[in-house]
């Protein structure tokens, strides 16, 4: 039983039958301890310890089980072998509370506010990336630790963690959770993006200082200060790249397919719309 329990590896993605079954059973063995008198199924009371205090660990109960394995390891009546498991568990109990690092994240939302509490958590977060509160590679909490704190569900934590996954902001780890990805990069093209837009909007009021009209109506000229340039760079360079001489052949009339398949599958997926690559417009959702 002991050999089972150390060499379980709690995952937060264990399928909700297994958690269920595994938080009865430490309901059960708490109650069994408090009420009944060892042996308890034919083990003793640091062997029960033992098993709370792994459970205990999986459900992110850190106070119980570092009280359990100090018991354990003080006890004159436990032999070397459960001695030897307990510090191995105590040792990974530390690792857990120093990535846990909650006081990171202590996020205030504001019902009231205009934006949506997925927003607002993302926005939190984003903002101590990019300051350097949170560095790269420490761990934030699980989604469900952090919908607990804030008191809010899970799937709202989710949506905040997925937008900033896909925005190269953090990183999901299988079976670990979610790390500070490296963002060197990321803050490079945001400070040339920043930089460019600064220059450009030096450059429109020098302009507009110069000209005599207020507001420049001619179709000939694009607004730099709103365009994107640094990221219709980067991907007019990969396109080129990726490409190269078929980007010079004469595209469908419709539009590339592998765009149109794209708008086709995100209509689907966000709006409920179904249609095909090849279906006009006005036709979608017939």
């Amino acid at each position: 039983m002991l050999d089972e329990m150390a060499e379980t590896d709690p995952k937060p993605e264990l399928l909700q039958e297994e958690r269920e079954y595994r938080q009865s059973a430490l309901e059960g063995f708490l109650a069994a301890r408090q009420s009944e008198s060892f042996p308890i199924c034919g083990m003793d009371e640091l062997t029960v310890d033992y098993l709370i205090a792994v459970l205990s660990m999986e459900f992110e109960h850190y106070d119980m089980a570092a009280k359990l394995l100090s018991g354990i390891l003080v006890s004159q009546a436990a032999n070397k072998r459960i001695k030897d498991r307990a510090r191995d568990l105590k040792d990974d109990l530390r690792k857990k509370m120093k990535e846990q690092k909650m006081d990171n994240l202590l996020i205030v939302l504001d019902p009231d506010n205009k934006k949506h509490l997925y927003e607002q958590i993302y926005d939190h977060i984003k903002k101590e990336i990019r300051e350097g509160k949170l560095c790269y590679g420490e761990r934030l909490p699980s989604a469900r630790l952090l919908a607990q704190q804030l008191q809010i569900s899970r799937s709202t934590v989710d949506l905040a963690y997925g937008q900033l996954v896909s925005e190269g902001y953090l990183e999901a780890k299988p079976c670990q959770g979610y790390f500070v990805s490296h963002v060197e990069e990321l803050y490079h093209i945001i400070r040339e993006n920043d930089d460019m837009q600064e220059k450009e909007q030096k450059e429109i009021q020098k302009q507009q200082t110069e000209d005599s009209f207020l507001c420049d109506f001619s179709p000939n000229t694009i607004d730099m200060s709103y365009f994107p340039f640094s990221t219709w760079k980067r991907i007019h360079r990969q396109v080129l790249l990726d490409e190269q001489e078929n980007v010079l052949h004469k595209g469908d009339p419709k539009g590339d397919e592998r765009l149109r398949r794209t708008i086709a599958y995100y209509l689907h997926a966000s709006r409920g719309v179904n249609c095909k690559p090849g279906t006009d417009h006005h036709r979608c959702g017939k």
